[in-house]
């Protein structure tokens, strides 16, 4: 029988009028979403202005207005970067003291006695200074490595050989190839861009070096957590995705509007042009991370959780979406925007808060973005940077409560102190050092 369908529990619901409620599994009418201002969720229709989706409960939350970048968005919470963690699994704030602890599932993990047991997201008791998580068995670092596919100790001296399933392979002399059973394999290099040496089956792979082993089957686009995932001639990069090798000094044979990235050393691997949104297929959209996926719908300044949650041309940053530019091109942005450094490849565009340009008529320019001009004046106790009035930022944002100080620019250019002289003490992401008047 040819199913016309989705898999739900042990229903199948058609596609044309139908959607999946993974809470019940049950077939559901689907939502109709303008998808312009709304996103599915479920049965539900989430305004993407001020809702995001729960998809624990497949239900629409109010969005978290989130100070970034001292706080981090988690499903409809604000977690404090300083002593919070974002789970996951629950949308929940989780209390870590992150100097020493580190957030496994809904637990905190004490970085010197414990280790995160990822299969059950629970903490598993070991001395983390000699010895390795596996599953729930601690590894001598010294002696024994993990087999993950199993999560049991493989004796092997891990100075000079790597686990590989219940083998251990020569650093000096073996690769280990997860394609043939997990075996140790004689090491034979060789160039991604032309892999002449690799024969029967084989593909070159970045593993210690450029090596010849047993060639994967994700094709070009697919999902993978190494290269050995991934089909002749391709690699795994950014988030996970299988793309051709190419090279960045010669003709670029990655096709019409695909851009060959310098991996160095003469390598270089393809992908589309999140910039300039060029390379994909209709409906789908470029993105640092994820490369070619449907397009998203949130809007710049939404809440999202990856990037291709976001509108073409944007990507998620610190929780947020927020528009891609070229370094190079100062007029990327627009009027009274600034193209703040992000990676070696980008930026992305905010307003400037050093001159207030570049949001619309009753807002203010904060590090959090283009928000509603606060009435706290300098000195006044504040929560958020936008509590403040216009020029000022909250500072001390991991105390209850902050305090408003007058933002300036370290470098010059920027609005002098009325009070104080500028101090480089106050620093956000993907952009230049700021400073505040005391």
């Amino acid at each position: 029988m040819t199913l016309k369908g989705l898999v739900c529990g042990t229903n199948c619901c058609d596609n044309a009028t139908q959607s999946c409620d993974t809470t019940t599994n049950t077939c559901v009418a689907k939502s109709t979403c303008d998808s312009s201002t709304h996103t599915a969720c479920g049965t539900n229709c989430c305004d993407n202005a001020t809702q995001t989706c729960s998809t624990t409960t497949n239900t629409c939350v109010a969005k978290s207005t989130c100070a970034l970048p001292t706080h981090t968005v988690c499903g409809s919470n604000c977690c404090d970067n300083a002593t919070q963690a974002c789970d996951t699994i629950n949308d929940a704030c989780i209390t870590c003291d992150t100097s020493t602890q580190t957030l496994c599932g809904g637990n905190c993990c004490d970085n010197a006695t414990q280790g995160c047991n990822t299969v059950s997201n629970t903490c598993t008791t070991c001395d983390t200074s000699t010895h390795l998580v596996c599953g729930t068995n601690c590894c001598d670092s010294a002696t024994q490595g993990c087999n993950t596919v199993n999560n049991t100790c493989i004796t092997c001296d891990t100075s000079t050989h790597a686990v590989c399933g219940t083998n251990c392979c020569d650093f000096a002399t073996q690769a280990c190839d997860t394609n043939n059973n997990n075996t140790c394999v004689t090491i034979t290099t060789c160039d991604p861009l032309n892999p002449t040496a690799c024969t029967g089956g084989q593909a070159c792979y970045s593993a210690m070096g450029f090596v010849c082993l047993t060639a994967g089957g994700g094709a070009t686009g697919a999902t993978c957590s190494e290269d050995m995932n991934c089909t002749r001639g391709d690699t795994c990069v950014r988030g996970g995705v299988c793309t051709p090798f190419c090279n960045p000094t010669g003709a670029s044979a990655c096709g019409t509007g695909v851009l060959c990235h310098d991996w160095g050393n003469g390598i270089g691997y393809c992908w589309c042009d999140f910039v300039h949104q060029t390379g994909c297929a209709s409906g789908e959209a470029c993105y640092y991370t994820d490369g070619c996926r449907t397009s998203g719908s949130t809007g710049t300044g939404g809440v999202c959780t990856s990037d291709s949650q976001c509108v073409p041309g944007d990507d998620c940053i610190q929780g947020v979406c927020a528009k891609l530019c070229s370094l190079a091109d100062a007029n990327t942005c627009g009027t009274g925007m600034l193209c703040a450094s992000w990676n070696d490849e980008s930026g992305y565009c905010r307003c400037d808060f050093f001159h207030q340009t570049g949001c619309t008529s009753g807002k203010a320019c904060y590090p959090e973005g283009c928000q509603t001009a606060g009435s706290t004046g300098t000195g006044g106790a504040c929560t958020s940077s936008p509590d403040c009035i216009q020029g000022d930022v909250c500072t001390n944002v991991g105390e209850i409560p902050g305090t408003c100080e007058q933002l300036c620019n370290p470098a010059g250019g920027g609005p002098a102190c009325v009070s104080g002289t500028c101090q480089t003490d106050y620093d956000v992401f993907g952009s230049d050092a700021l400073g505040i008047c005391e």
